[in-house]
């Protein structure tokens, strides 16, 4: 079963010439050298074995009825320290195909050790009786990770087949502490090149990812195993004595780090940011350094003294071990006018390390790279804690006057990182369940993308073939992470509720960046959400805080009684605390906006540095027909996004810089305070080729009937607030908004403008009453949730929950029902997450659908 092989070790002869004690001082020197070179390599012991060792205190394990174990110290033979461990061991005859006697620790059940900088292990070895049958004996180190507390340990093997074979006085063994790849058929055997996953064939053992987590070593075992005998019929008894000392791992591992590939944010990122009023980043497909690769599109600010910049947030990575080996890569595309000199930047939760470096600013790619041991502490940063790594990013350093440049990042890693070109296999299962004013898209995850897979979302209100195809949507927000399963569509309408047919597919994408085939679910059908629109009749418009002539336009309510989000950390008592209605219209050459805005308290103080900490109206809106196409970033030129933020004196669009369009109390603009009502009142008119001309290289937009606009709505609440943050809260008109949507379109909700070409419907209503079974709601739930039914006739009624295996785990209604309408309140507070059918039968009528149980 296994073949002898010669394994490369130090070892110590126990001859008594002269020859040899020659050898013995030469030898000596070079273990005085190797252990400072350990030393320098960051050698870690694992266990020195000075401590008693009884045979309770290490795990260990034998197999047969005549094997024995036993574990003592010695304290007269050893390497270093106080005593090494000594061994003996019989193995009785047991399996033909071998049997074992292990020892080990299990670091205290579910505590794991993170052994991820570290490129070998080391241990010393003294054999005093050797096996009668050393052909027969190997010597195994197994190790197991366990990546959460809920997974099983996975097991990996190493094998030396000659270490053990003869008594050569004390060997310093040295194992590789690498996976090796397994191969396509699964035959695999152990051997001394470093660590394989336990065949399955070996039966008996557990796994959770088939990777060998190294950060995660849940517990190591010392094992002698007898294997492979010609005669399976005569199986003999075999022994040895073995010493054992000092097993330490050492060496530093090489350890990549992957921010952006070429094509995507890979993990370890999170989520990306930009930094200064005025800057956005994004992902541009297309725009890398070579064809079909991407970049990330940063477009520099210019306040705070010129500093800015973007980064990502990271999962708390591991670069202990390549800071002192490793160095940083980036591609850059930087256009003239910008800050000459950059700043690359890692942070911990203890500090930042960082590096600047000039830029060449000729429009052209450059790579840059530097050693991650160059980097220096940071603004006063009294420590930096390699280990534990969560942000990266590039700042302008302070240079920079104008703003508005552009810059293109791409191929941003650490080391020398192996890239993964393959796409994954497409989901399963996909299905699609109606929800109030919504669709759910639910799908089963690709087993093998545990690693950091996404999954997107795709629609149309046709059947297609491509995400690429022009007229496909995105559900946002993008990259569901693997484990959801489950991504929510709200549809809209423009002015009323209508039915929508919509066709949905799903893509899986790997932590690379390669993205599957799309599985396709067939046509769904659902009531839509009619919205206000923009209006195309343009208001007798005067800038005077006199709202009259809005009164034919269909406002916009932003209030927490119609729904509106409060983003985090802050807090609306009502709509009396703030509210607003907005009007937005359009012609051929202008936008026109009012809102009337109900505050409590009304602070509008020109003098603070910080203009959205005052009382004021953030309006996001994109300048061309989107046809619900989501990205991220807000984006300039031809097709422009705009955050203009309607302060008391001033119009500003806070992603140019703050750039002005018009002061407050002048033809085109007004912001007032009521006399009379708690609140203030807006009116503006931007024409379009006024946009062009503050903002440099956007384009000039003309309207036509049928756009579909994205759009989003902010109130910013300041209160009485009078300390540093001055801004208590901010109301929200886009329920993705969560306080960012001045960083991504995606977050955005939308409308359209004109619905003359639209279709718009009647309100469908039905004065008859019939047998339905409604969409729970809400849906996902937790833990309770509202299931609604309607009966024609009065009469017995069951309605039974059950689980995706068909088990009954509750019944709501089992009785005589009358006619009508009815609700019943499910609480599943004792029942786990996951998917659930709930089945209605009365008379023969019989109806079933699927809620979502997420805690």
């Amino acid at each position: 079963m296994f073949t002898k092989q010669t394994n490369h070790i130090i070892h110590n002869s126990t001859n008594n010439n002269m020859g040899d004690i020659f050898m013995r001082i030469i030898f000596t020197s070079i273990l005085a050298i190797l252990f400072v070179s350990m030393s320098a390599m960051a050698q870690v012991d694992i266990d020195t074995f000075d401590w008693v060792h009884p045979d309770s205190a290490l795990t260990h394990a034998i197999e047969g009825d005549l094997s024995s174990f036993v574990i003592t110290q010695n304290t007269s033979d050893k390497v270093e320290g106080t005593s090494s461990i000594e061994v003996k061991t019989t193995i009785g005859a047991y399996h033909p195909w071998g049997s074992y006697a292990t020892f080990g620790d299990t670091n205290g059940g579910s505590v794991t050790q993170d052994w991820s900088e570290s490129d070998s292990l080391s241990l010393w070895i003294k054999v005093k009786a050797a096996p009668k049958q050393p052909e027969y004996m190997v010597l195994r180190i197994q190790i197991a990770d366990k990546p959460t507390a809920d997974d099983p340990s996975e097991e990996y093997i190493y094998e030396n087949t000659s270490i053990i074979d003869a008594t050569t006085g004390w060997i310093n063994l040295r194992v590789p502490l690498i996976e090796r790849e397994q191969d396509a058929g699964g035959t695999l055997v152990p051997d001394s090149t470093g660590f394989i996953l336990v065949p399955t064939s070996w039966g008996g053992f557990t796994y959770n990812n088939h990777k060998l987590d190294r950060d995660k070593i849940h517990h190591w075992t010392i094992g002698i195993i007898t294997t492979g005998w010609t005669d399976p019929a005569n199986i003999p008894a075999d022994s040895v004595d073995i010493l054992f000392d000092n097993f330490a791992r050492f060496g530093i591992r090489e350890f990549p780090v992957t921010l952006f590939n070429g094509k995507a944010f890979t993990p370890p990122v999170t989520s990306s940011w930009a930094w200064g009023a005025g800057s956005s980043i994004a992902v541009i497909e297309g725009a890398g350094d070579v064809p079909k690769s991407n970049a990330i599109k940063f477009v520099e600010s210019s306040e705070w003294g010129g500093w800015g910049g973007w980064g990502v947030d990271m999962a708390s990575t591991n670069m202990k071990g390549a800071w002192p080996i490793d160095t940083f890569h980036v591609t850059i595309k930087a256009e003239a006018g910008g800050d000459d000199t950059l700043r690359a930047q890692f942070e911990s939760a203890s500090g930042k390390r960082a590096i600047k470096f000039a830029v060449t600013r000729d429009n052209e790619w450059h790579d840059y790279a530097f050693a991650l041991k160059d980097m220096l502490f940071d603004d006063g940063s009294p420590d930096f804690d390699t280990s534990a790594v969560t942000k990266f990013g590039i700042m302008e350093n302070g240079n920079n006057t104008t703003g508005g440049q552009v810059d293109y990042f791409t191929n941003i890693w650490t080391g020398n990182p192996v890239f993964d070109v393959i796409p994954p296999e497409p989901p399963t299962n996909l299905s699609v369940t109606k929800d109030s004013y919504s669709n759910l898209i639910s799908w089963t995850d690709v087993p093998t993308e545990a690693n950091g897979g996404r999954y997107n979302v795709f629609w149309d209100y046709k059947t297609w073939t491509s995400p690429d195809s022009p007229s496909v949507k995105e559900v946002a927000p993008y990259d569901v992470p693997q484990g959801d399963q489950l991504q929510t569509h709200l549809l809209r309408s423009p002015v009323t509720d209508q039915d929508v047919t919509v066709y949905y597919g799903v893509v899986a994408k790997d932590a690379a960046g390669n993205v599957s085939e799309p599985v396709f679910a067939g046509s769904t059908t659902n009531l839509a959400k009619g919205v206000p629109i923009i209006a195309k009749a343009t208001p007798n418009f005067t800038a005077d805080a006199n709202l009259t002539e809005w009164n034919s336009i269909a406002p916009f309510s932003i209030a927490v009684s119609t729904g509106s989000e409060i983003a985090p950390n802050g807090t609306i008592d009502g709509d009396n605390d703030c509210s607003a209605k907005g009007y937005i219209a359009m012609d051929n050459d202008n936008l026109y906006v009012a809102f009337d805005v109900t505050d409590d308290v009304v602070n509008s103080d020109s003098t603070l540095a910080n203009n959205w900490e005052n009382d004021a109206v953030d309006l996001f809106i994109g300048l061309y027909d989107s046809k619900a196409k989501t990205h991220s970033g807000l984006a300039s030129g031809a097709n422009a996004d705009y955050h203009f933020r309607f302060a008391s004196n001033r119009i500003l669009i806070d992603n140019a810089g703050g750039a002005t369009v018009y002061y407050n109390n002048t033809p085109n603009y007004i912001w007032k305070k009521n006399t009379l009502t708690a609140g203030y009142k807006i009116e503006a008119k931007i024409p379009f080729a006024r946009l062009s001309t503050v903002v440099s290289g956007n384009g000039t937009f003309v309207p036509a009937s049928g756009m579909t606009i994205p759009i989003d709505i902010e109130i910013m609440d300041r209160d009485n607030l009078t300390t540093s943050d001055y801004r208590d809260c901010k109301l929200c008109y886009s329920t993705m908004n969560k306080d960012l949507s001045y960083q991504d379109m995606w977050r955005w909700t939308y409308t359209w403008y004109d619905a003359t070409t639209l279709g718009v419907q009647k309100n469908p209503t039905s004065a008859v009453v019939s047998y339905d079974l409604s969409q729970n709601f809400p849906n996902p739930f937790n833990p309770t949730t509202e299931i609604h039914f309607s009966l024609a006739k009065a009469g017995y009624t069951n309605l039974t929950v059950y689980d995706v295996l068909g088990r009954e785990v509750a019944t709501l209604v089992d009785g005589f029902q009358a006619v009508g309408n009815h609700t019943i309140t499910f609480n599943a507070s004792h029942f786990a997450s996951g998917m659930y059918l709930y089945r209605i039968q009365s008379g023969s009528y019989i109806a079933v659908k699927k809620m979502l149980l997420m805690k």
